[in-house]
């Protein structure tokens, strides 16, 4: 996120991105390493959890999706996405559902090519200045 300019820290959202001890005893957090070298992670926030902010019951929200600068364009962002695609599918979810800050067009794109589409009737704002971006496609089951 530092990496790419998206964190604002007049919110604080960073260490909010951070905590990791206090959502990974709630909720599953999955990283992606590579010889012993910690190179993505991705927060997985249930319906009805505390860290779910827009998930409905037959979806799965994903949270805090980040990728090493080094390791951009490698495929890690894919094997963390399809890592909660198998999950979802363990759990019998019928969607995958996430948001992104609208200056956030690397992610958007990215999400674009793994087939996620826009659902913008389910855009929220949780600060004036701060446009979230929602984005869902169904679970392949099969997978």
């Amino acid at each position: 996120y530092r990496a790419s300019g998206l964190l604002d820290n007049s919110r604080d959202y960073g260490a909010h991105l951070r905590d990791v001890a206090t959502r990974a005893p709630q909720i599953p957090v999955l990283v992606a390493e590579r010889d012993g070298q910690l190179l993505g992670s991705v927060t997985i926030c249930p319906a009805g959890s505390p860290w779910s902010e827009l998930a409905r019951h037959d979806e799965l929200e994903f949270r805090f999706l980040g990728v090493a600068p080094e390791a951009r364009g490698s495929g890690v962002a894919g094997a963390l996405v399809a890592a909660v695609e198998s999950y979802a599918a363990e759990h019998g979810l019928r969607r995958l559902v996430l948001c992104v800050i609208a200056e956030n067009v690397a992610a958007e794109a990215m999400y674009e090519h793994l087939s996620f589409l826009r659902e913008p009737e389910r855009d929220w704002w949780p600060a004036p200045d701060v446009h979230l971006r929602v984005w869902s496609r169904p679970v392949r089951h099969g997978r």
